[in-house]
Order: structure tokens, then sequence, then C-alpha cells
């Protein structure tokens, strides 16, 4: 029988493919970078939903309030990430704000790029960490190239490299996590051990949902019989995550672990998002699929690789962590950032794999990443029709217009105002009034009929003519929030887009 040959030709394709994707990416970002971050002027935009929620509580951390309150007091407004991602954030946005003497407007800018620092860090980590993977050859160091790109800043994560949330962060100290484990795991296994849990630990504090590395480990230990290893794992994490809920106030407990909130979980929710991240990972997505084939029907194929502990590592993150975001997007709000730690150990999988592969077969090797590169293609197509403007968006700036000239015309408005715009409620955008960035879920625990906002939340508020004047982005009708409007007479605005009602005195 005459040997299948690959083609060096085919081979090269899908390298042309992988760096055409991977420029294709950083144009995108660079269009998206410059329509949010500016270093002449602060740039008011909206990059990833309830961002607002995020900006307030940095904002209340740096002028010495609380950051976790209760959402049913005034101004109904919640906080609900870990500790280590607000005080960080804080403290390099309070250390830039006044060491340059800015005001709070600059707050965005400076968060945002924090948070692209991180996705610049993701990157580099995930390069590292493949490199680790001891498969490194000429052919390869473009694929390890592209699919760190596309772990740090890629189609998956897209805003959420810009935007003021703890996701981005949190996966880089995960993938921190696994290079330091991996790094000294031969010659110092148990400081490998030790700095593995301090910086699993750091990823938990900036977002508690993110511990797949931690399932990762731990089930490598489990199945290498390590016992002593795993114990250590599992009293060390345990015993952290349980000191900082023991240690944290009750409103810190309640927030963290999101128990105010009561909503309906539906797996379909879970599959809408599984269909939204699939055509944003689509080099992963056919590089799993050729590697899990291969893995049926070469049982000697499937013996090398599932005996090297970095495959069955990343095997098992990739695993761990779909579950995890299967399971927890089930929510309503949830979306594709809860796959980012999956999308690095499905990346990790498919390279720490390949290599394995070409110690049985060179063919088989370059078969999957021909499927690799089928994939490249097809999301190269994909970005093409993003910076074209078939699909998607590549700037945010027409935002800032906006919020510019509605912040003009609320500046001359009497106080306290309401305004049914959460970025328009914040402090630097409305300043001299509270800032009613309402919690997430609010509205439907109004259409529930949940009584526990204090006052009867914003429409209390209305109903006793608490505010000066009240601003809506939509038309209101006549009550807004369960309350009647008959409090309030209707006011020309400047601002088109604004309906102002205004507080009535007569009797």
């Amino acid at each position: 029988m005459t040997p299948i040959v690959i083609p060096p030709s085919m081979i090269r394709a899908a390298n042309v493919a992988a760096l055409t994707t991977a420029a294709l990416t950083l144009l995108l970002l660079g269009l998206r970078g410059t329509s949010i971050i500016s270093l002449n002027v602060p740039l008011h935009v909206v990059t990833s939903g309830y961002e607002q929620e995020s900006l307030l509580a940095i904002w209340e951390r740096i002028n010495g309030r609380a950051v976790y309150v209760s959402r049913w007091d005034e101004p109904f407004r919640w906080a609900i990430y870990n500790w280590l991602y607000y005080e960080a954030y804080s403290a390099i946005v309070a250390s830039i704000l006044y060491g340059l003497s800015l005001s709070d407007q600059w707050l965005p800018t400076i968060s945002r790029s924090i948070s692209f620092l991180g996705a610049f860090s993701a990157t580099l980590l995930a390069y590292r960490a493949f490199g680790l993977a001891r498969n490194e050859r000429a052919n390869d160091n473009v694929q390890r190239a592209a699919l760190s790109i596309f772990v740090g800043v890629g189609p998956l994560v897209g805003y959420w490299s810009l935007t003021t949330r703890p996701d981005i962060w949190a996966t880089a100290l995960e993938i921190t996590a696994v290079v330091v484990f991996l790094y000294n795991r031969k010659s110092r296994p148990i400081l490998a051990l030790f700095l593995f849990c301090i910086i699993s630990y750091a990823a938990w504090a900036f977002k508690q949902s993110n511990v797949t590395a931690v399932a990762a480990i731990g089930g490598l230990l489990f199945l290498r019989m390590q016992w002593r290893d795993l114990l250590i794992l599992v009293v060390s994490m345990v015993s952290a995550w349980a000191a900082t809920l023991a240690l944290g106030s009750e409103t810190f407990r309640v927030s963290v672990l999101i128990l105010e909130y009561q909503t309906n979980v539906s797996f379909s929710n879970s599959l809408r998002i599984i269909f939204a991240v699939l055509p944003k990972v689509l080099p992963l997505a056919f590089g799993i699929g050729a590697i899990a084939v291969l893995l049926v029907i070469k049982p000697q194929i499937r013996h090398v690789v599932l005996n090297d502990d970095v495959v069955v590592l990343a095997a098992l993150g990739f695993g761990a962590g779909a579950a995890l975001a299967f399971l927890t997007s089930a929510q309503p709000g949830a979306a594709e950032n809860y796959y980012f730690t999956t999308a690095f150990f499905a990346a990790f999988f498919i390279y720490a794999a390949i290599g394995r592969i070409r110690e049985h077969s060179e063919i088989f090797c370059n078969t999957t990443w021909m499927a690799v590169g089928v994939g490249w293609g097809l999301q190269a197509l994909a970005l093409a029709a993003v910076l074209f403007g078939v699909i998607g968006t590549t700037s945010l700036r027409h935002f800032d217009a906006y919020h510019r000239e509605i912040k003009g015309c609320l500046d001359a408005l009497p106080r306290p105002l309401f305004v049914d715009n959460h970025y328009l409620s914040l402090p630097w955008m409305s300043p001299g009034n509270p800032s009613y960035v309402l919690a997430f879920g609010y509205a439907q625990d109004r259409i529930s009929g949940r009584e526990h906002y204090k006052g009867n939340g914003i429409g209390g508020k209305i109903a006793r003519q608490e505010f000066a004047t009240l601003v809506f982005t939509n038309p209101p009708g006549q009550s807004y929030d369960g309350a009647s409007l008959s409090g309030y007479k209707s006011l020309e605005s400047s601002c088109k887009e604004l309906y102002v009602f205004q507080r009535r005195t007569d009797s």
C-alpha cells in the first residue's frame, strides 16, 4: 500500500491561514482599542454588559466607601466579583489619577488599560505554556504564536480585552499558575504546588468562578495517584477559600456568593452561549475534533498521547472548564467570557497532543495541523466580515459623542435627578448626584414582586417626589418602576434623545 504523503504546500497553507487570522485579530483589536482608549481625552463608551457596575464600585473604593453593599439599600447597586479584583484595580487607578492629577472621567480609560495589559499578559503566558509542552519545531512555532494571540485577544475575547471586568486577568492568572507548576514540577515539586496554589487563589480572588486550573491539576494528581500532593492542593485551596469567606463581612459573603439574587436557571441559555462561542473558536473546534477522531480510531496514538502528563492536564482543564462554563452560564447575564479559560486549555491540548502524535506518525501530525488550518481559514473569513462591516462592530466611538451630548443636558438640570441610563448615572457623568447604577436583575425583581428594596426602590422615590428631575432615554409612558409620573410634568429638552420630567410644585 502506497504511504500517504502530505504535500509541504498544504502545511505551509495551514501556517499562512494561522498568520492571516492572527494579523486580522490584531488589526481588529487595534481598531477597537483606538475607539475605546485615548491618551488625549477620556472616552465615554460602554464596552461590555454591566461594566458600569464595576466602574462605580472602583470609584466608590477610591473614595473610601464600601465596595460591597446590599442591593436592597439605596442606591440599589451591587458588586459581585471577588475582593482582589476591586482592590487591585482601585489601587492602580487611584495612583494614576492622583499621580497625574486627572479627573474622575479618566477612570474608565485607566481601568480598561489595566484589562488590556491582562490580555497582553495572557497572550505571552499562553505562548510560554505551549512551549512547556516540549513541542517546539520550526513549523509549529507559527501555530504556537497564532494560538497564543487567539487565546489572549482573539474573537472569543473580543471587547473583554478592553473592558473593566475581572475575566481577562483571572484567566491570565490561571495560565500563570499552570506555567509555574509545569516549569517547577520536576525539579521542585512541592514548591511548584505551593506556587500554583498561591497564584490560583489570586485568580479566584479576582473572579470566584475561575477554578478550572485547580480542577485540572487536582484531576492530574488523582489520576497519577500522587496522594500527598493532592492532599496539599485540596487543603490549601479549600482553606484559603474558606478563610476568605470567613474573614469577610456578611455583606461580602452575600455578594460574592450571590445570595441576594434569585433567577430562573435555564440550560437553554447555556446552549445559546455555546452556539455563540463556536463561531469564535473555529481553529480550536477543528483541532479538538481531529484529535478526538484519531484517539478513537488509533489505539496506539491514544496510548502515546494519554501517557503524557501535559496532554492529560490540558485535556482535564478543557473538560473541567467546559463543564463549569456550561453549568454557570445557565443563569441570565452569562456570556462568552465564561469560556476564556476553557479556550486556553483547548489550545494547550491541541498543541501538546499534536507534539505527542508526531512521535507516532508525522503524517497524522500534519493531518491534524491541516484540520486546524481549515479552522484558521474559516476564522479569517469571519474576521474579515467584521472588518468590512458585514457583521459585528469595529468601533464604539459613536457612544462617546452621544454620552457627551447628553451629559451637557444633564448638567443643567436640578438635582437630585434620576436618569435611566447606567453610564449616564456614573459620578463623573452626573456629578453632585447619587449614582443609580441599579443592580443586575433589579427590573426582574420588581416585575416578580420582590418587596425587599428599601422605600420601594426607585418607584417609591418617584411616588414620594424625592427626585427633582427624572430623565429617560426612552418614552416612559405614564409610569416608571410601578410609580405614576403624575407628580412630574414633562419638559422640553435641548437633547432630542431625552424625555425630561420635572417635579410639580403646584398643589
